[in-house]
């Protein structure tokens, strides 16, 4: 069953998220960190962040482009909360000939659970699985935008996955779906296959996202009516010990 998690550094909007009962991690990236706490530094944000919910994982994308000092920061970073922190690796990145996926091969050899970010395609899932990678960020609508189709791209992943085309590695590797704009993005993406779907608070027009999508799951117009059989039923009944 797909689990969400909320794409967000903003307390307020992470607290409400998790009280829903609904949201099981955080993902964070440069822009959203600058976003939403544009004073504070990466460790200092991270830090709120991991004492206002208990329990649940945090990505963190490191800002680093040289993959080896990517390393480097991956490491600091996951000090910061070594049972809950993920690093985000960027896919696709190349510098002085050395590809991003060393990056994602070193810090799983220590151990370290890693989430490859800005994927897609399936071939680039495929390179993140190879290289060691805990979860898979698929980018639904800027896959979309350029052209691709992001429900066959999800799926194919998917199946890559029961396949077992994960070579030595023996730990699970998940599918979190990002980049969404519209409550039926997100529906989309669960029919896709995606293990997680990681959802803004917002829109990009400062309407409810994350909330609209939780609205849509749990009301319906017969639930409401009843509900309020139930409740007005109640009313009649003592609440008191006799």
């Amino acid at each position: 069953m797909p689990r969400f998690f909320i794409d967000s550094s903003d307390i307020n909007e992470i607290r409400t998220a998790y009280e829903t009962g609904l949201a099981f991690g955080v993902t964070t990236n440069p822009l959203i960190i600058l976003k939403n706490n544009p004073d504070l530094s990466m460790r200092d944000a991270i830090q709120k962040i991991l004492s206002t919910v208990p329990n649940i994982p945090i990505s963190v994308q490191v800002t680093e482009q040289d993959p080896r000092k990517m390393v480097q920061q991956g490491k600091e970073y996951h000090s910061w909360g070594p049972e809950r922190i993920v690093v985000k690796i960027p896919m696709g990145v190349v510098h002085n000939g050395t590809p991003s996926t060393y990056a994602i091969k070193e810090l799983a050899r220590v151990g370290i659970p890693v989430n490859v970010t800005s994927c897609m395609t399936r071939d680039q899932a495929y390179a993140g699985i190879a290289a060691g990678a805990r979860y898979l960020s698929l980018f639904w609508c800027r896959i979309k935008d350029s052209g691709g189709n992001p429900e066959a791209e999800t799926r194919a992943t998917r199946e890559m996955i029961q396949k077992g085309f994960h070579f030595s590695e023996p730990q699970p590797k998940e599918i979190i779906v990002g980049s969404l704009r519209e409550p039926e993005n997100v529906f989309q993406a669960m029919q896709a296959g995606a293990h997680i779907i990681t959802i803004p608070f917002l829109k990009k027009d400062g309407s409810p996202l994350f909330g609209a999508v939780v609205d849509q799951m749990i009301n319906h117009e017969r639930t409401v009516s009843t509900n309020e059989e139930f409740f007005e039923k109640a009313k009649s009944i003592r609440q008191d010990a006799t």
